[in-house]
C-alpha cells in the first residue's frame, strides 16, 4: 500500500507546484466554473483559487489512503487491491489534468473545457467498468447497494452487468464531447441512465434469487 500512496501524494505535489509556477502567468478574473456550452460562467478574483485542485488532490489520497483501513472485508479487499489503487491513480491522473487545463485556459489557450472534461470522464468510467467483474465483495468500493451486500452472487452477477453499463456510459460521455446542443445533453443524461443502471439490476437479480425458507 506504500507505493501506491506515495506515487498519489507525488502526483499531488507535482499539482502544488505547477499552481505555484503558473500564478505569474494566470489572466484575472480566473474562470473556475464552464457551462455545457464550454463558456466560462464562474469566476474568482484571486489567483489563489489555482490551488483548489491540488488540495482537492491532497483530500484524494488521504481518502484512498483511509478506506483499507476502514474496510470490513479485508481478504476480500486484498483480492482487489490492485484494481482498488489503479483507481485512485486514474482519479489523481484525471485531475492532475484537470489542473493543467485550467491553467492553459487562464493563460488565454482557449478551448471546449466543459467537452474536454466530459471526454476525460467518460474514458475514466470505461477503464473503472473494465475493472468491475474482478472486484470482490466489500463495503467501500464497487457497486455497493443493499441488494449486492447482501449477497455473493448478487454482487458478481450486478458487476458483470456494470462493465456493460460502465462502458456504454463512459461511450456516451465522450460522444457528448464530440458534439454540442441537445445532442450532447442528451447524452450526457443517458450516460447517467447506464451508469444507475446496475442499481436496478442489482435490485431485479436479487429479488429472483431463492429466499431461505422459515420454519413455523
Amino acid at each position: 500500500m506504500r507505493r501506491p500512496l506515495l506515487v498519489l501524494g507525488f502526483l499531488a505535489l507535482i499539482g502544488f507546484a505547477l499552481a505555484y509556477y503558473s500564478l505569474p502567468f494566470l489572466q484575472l478574473p480566473l474562470a473556475v466554473h464552464w457551462g455545457l456550452s464550454s463558456e466560462a460562467d464562474g469566476f474568482s478574483a484571486t489567483k489563489d483559487h489555482i490551488f483548489f485542485v491540488p488540495v482537492l488532490m491532497i483530500g484524494t489520497a488521504i481518502l484512498f489512503w483511509a478506506v483499507p483501513k476502514l474496510e470490513v472485508n479485508k481478504q476480500n479487499f486484498k483480492a482487489s487491491e490492485d484494481r482498488y489503487w489503479t483507481t485512485a491513480l486514474m482519479v489523481q491522473l484525471f485531475l492532475l489534468i484537470l489542473l493543467g487545463a485550467m491553467i492553459l485556459y487562464n493563460t488565454g489557450f482557449v478551448f471546449p473545457m466543459t467537452r474536454m472534461i466530459f471526454g476525460l470522464i467518460g474514458l475514466m468510467i470505461a477503464g473503472i467498468g473494465t475493472m468491475l467483474p474482478k472486484i470482490k465483495r466489500m463495503f467501500f468500493f464497487g457497486i455497493r447497494t443493499p441488494w449486492t451486500l447482501s449477497d455473493d452472487t448478487v454482487w458478481e452477477q450486478t458487476h458483470v452487468f456494470g462493465q456493460k453499463a460502465f462502458w456504454a456510459g463512459g461511450a456516451l460521455f465522450v460522444v457528448s464531447a464530440l458534439f454540442t446542443g441537445p445532442f450532447s445533453v442528451a447524452a450526457v443524461v443517458l450516460g447517467f441512465v447506464c451508469l444507475l443502471s446496475p442499481i436496478a439490476y442489482s435490485w431485479i437479480i436479487y429479488s429472483k434469487r431463492p429466499k431461505p425458507q422459515t420454519i413455523n
